[in-house]
């Protein structure tokens, strides 16, 4: 079996009757400003058989409007949309994923984690996984006090993990922003979210006081064709 995998939109071509199994990931959210973790990217997929010719495939990419949300991907068969899987959010929900989804096949993103206002000076959430063909994505870590082990920096920090997306098939979500109190102190900026279709990790929620971009970039759609 022989697969192309799609990270910009394009088209693919077959010469007489070919079965084909297209699954697409929509593209994740962007973590939000105010702490919150973007949403992963949805799945869907389907196996059709197509005749000669070219068809359309739009790969679903982050910043798809002012809000930072991600977009769709989709295969499109004699001007129809046979499979489509919707992209993230950057309020961190998955409103509207499931009515856009289209295929036989279809699964939702992971929710963006919540921040909670009174962790103000603190760090903000997770974003959520995206879909993939094992499930749906998990939802990130939501925005504590506590946070996570980063050893990396020495000791335990605050700041919350984005979820992985192992247990759906789909891309990781960025880990969230977060200040760090050691001897040289500064602040640490979100993570982007994995290709396919990972949730960017949410802000630091000080952000007004600092003049850096501290959220992460959802990560782009993908779309693969095999047959």
């Amino acid at each position: 079996m022989a697969t192309t995998t799609f990270y910009k939109s394009g088209t693919f071509s077959v010469t007489g009757s070919t079965s084909i199994g297209v699954s697409c990931w929509g593209a994740g959210g962007n973590g939000n400003s105010n702490g919150k973790g973007g949403s992963g990217g949805a799945y869907a997929a389907k196996t059709l058989t197509i005749q000669s010719g070219s068809y359309i495939v739009n790969v679903g990419q982050v910043n798809t409007d002012i809000f930072g949300n991600g977009g769709a991907s989709s295969f499109t068969s004699a001007s129809v949309i046979v499979v489509r899987a919707g992209g993230g959010r950057s309020d961190g929900t998955i409103t509207g994923q499931s009515s856009l989804n289209t295929g036989s096949t279809k699964y939702t993103g992971g929710i963006g984690g919540t921040f909670a206002e009174n962790y103000g000076n603190y760090g903000g959430a997770g974003g959520g996984s995206a879909a993939g063909g094992i499930g749906n994505g998990a939802a990130g870590a939501n925005g504590s006090d506590t946070g996570a082990s980063f050893p990396q920096f020495g000791h335990s920090l605050t700041g919350s993990l984005g979820a992985s997306g192992a247990a759906s098939g789909g891309g990781n979500g960025g880990n969230a922003a977060y200040y760090y109190a050691g001897t040289d102190s500064r602040l640490i900026n979100a993570t982007d979210g994995d290709v396919p279709g990972g949730g960017g990790g949410g802000g630091y929620s000080g952000e007004t006081s600092v003049s850096v971009k501290t959220e992460g970039f959802g990560g782009s759609g993908m779309v693969t064709v095999s047959w």
